[in-house]
């Protein structure tokens, strides 16, 4: 809620690259140089129901967090750490909102990431795959790797092991807010 000044130094009297406003349920980005930022290019996701706007964290130093405010131009910039304003890691994340939710999977997964294995490792036995799934339940995070129960649109269970994250650290899953 309020105010999310990111500058382009971690620097207050650095300029600001952009501001995020929180008011009554909207988000207003006002950038410098452009004249109508779009909010699609800038948010992992953002939940007016849970007051949460969610950015993509590169580093978390002591004083700021280097974030990534438009994931498709590539732009970061830095911001302070207060008491409004907090960050959590990937797991983490998941941990709170996907067990109790559920996860989905991206559109633009490739197919090589939609299986399921007996352990966290892709020496393991595959145990199944999937391709587009009513539901996912999420278990337990170990790494790069979740423990799932999936639900198929027609009422079948599969379990298994899957990689949400890769190697290079591109993230595959989301917590369900549309629950």
């Amino acid at each position: 809620k309020g105010d999310v000044p990111i500058y382009e130094m971690s620097d207050l009297k650095s300029p600001l690259a952009v501001l995020f406003q929180f008011k009554d349920g909207k988000v207003l980005i006002k950038e410098r140089g452009v004249k109508k930022p779009e909010i699609t290019n800038t948010f992992v996701a953002y939940s007016k129901e849970n007051g949460l706007a969610l950015l993509s964290v590169e580093i978390d130093d002591d004083d700021w967090f280097y974030i990534c405010y438009d994931q498709k131009r590539k732009l970061f910039g830095w911001v302070k750490k207060n008491e409004n304003i907090d960050f959590m890691y990937w797991e983490d994340f998941l941990n709170l909102y996907g067990r109790k939710r559920g996860v989905y999977i991206f559109n633009n997964t490739p197919d090589i990431y939609k299986r399921l294995y007996s352990q966290e490792k892709e020496e393991s036995t595959m145990v199944d795959s999937f391709n587009f799934p009513k539901h996912i339940a999420l278990w337990l995070i170990k790494g790069n790797w979740m423990l799932v129960k999936i639900t198929t649109y027609d009422g079948l269970t599969k379990t298994g092991w899957m990689r949400w994250r890769t190697e290079n650290g591109a993230v595959m899953v989301f917590p369900d807010f549309r629950n």
